[in-house]
């Protein structure tokens, strides 16, 4: 599988649950619950990440969402809860949450693919 493009992935060192991936190394920008932070552990060493344009997908809109538009804040937070939706627009936020809750859906989903294709390369009929 050919390497990801520049984007948010996985830590390959564990310690964070996303590190930024420069399209040709690992960078020092890493992420854990929405909240980003640098961090010098060594990834010298490290593969790139193997691409899947439904996880980068899913890792970049929601890290866009995270730090623009209207609910940044609230996502930032990890509140979502606190967003005012009587002085918003209940079809943005709607709309917001629905394509955050169906990318994390099909991300499911296609790991799930992953492990199954997996499953059935190590026991063939």
């Amino acid at each position: 599988m050919p390497a990801a493009q520049e984007g948010w992935s996985p830590d390959p060192l564990g310690k964070f649950n996303d590190r930024y991936w420069s399209g040709s190394a690992w960078t020092p920008h890493v992420s854990t619950a929405g909240k980003a932070q640098q961090d010098d552990g060594d990834v010298s060493k490290c593969e790139p990440p193997e691409a899947n344009p439904i996880l980068q997908n899913a890792t970049n809109l929601l890290a866009y969402m995270a730090q623009n538009g209207k609910y940044a804040d609230a996502l930032k937070r990890g509140r979502l809860s606190s967003v005012n939706l009587l002085g918003g627009s209940w079809n943005e936020y709607a709309e917001t949450a629905i394509s955050a809750l169906t990318l994390q859906l099909l991300v499911t989903i296609d790991r799930r693919l992953e492990e199954l294709v997996e499953a059935a390369n190590d026991h063939p009929a």
